[in-house]
């Protein structure tokens, strides 16, 4: 069985993931929020395109939304 994800199950996984796709180092994130450095490289390889992409593309159901008003 696999283990969950550290950074996914935290409190603070959405400033986390703001933090992750800022320029902000990684040893900084995670002494902020008490993760290690190493689960917050495989939350961000692992996880955050995923969620890049769902938010990429509700974006652009909004935008055809907005356009069809």
């Amino acid at each position: 069985m696999s283990r969950t994800c550290t950074v996914c199950a935290s409190p603070n996984h959405e400033q986390i993931n703001l933090a992750l796709v800022s320029i902000e180092p990684m040893r900084t994130i995670a002494a902020r929020y008490q993760v290690t450095a190493s689960a917050l490289q495989r939350h961000k390889t692992a996880h955050v395109p995923v969620m890049l992409a769902n938010a990429a593309a509700v974006a652009g159901a909004v935008e055809g939304s907005n356009l069809l008003d």
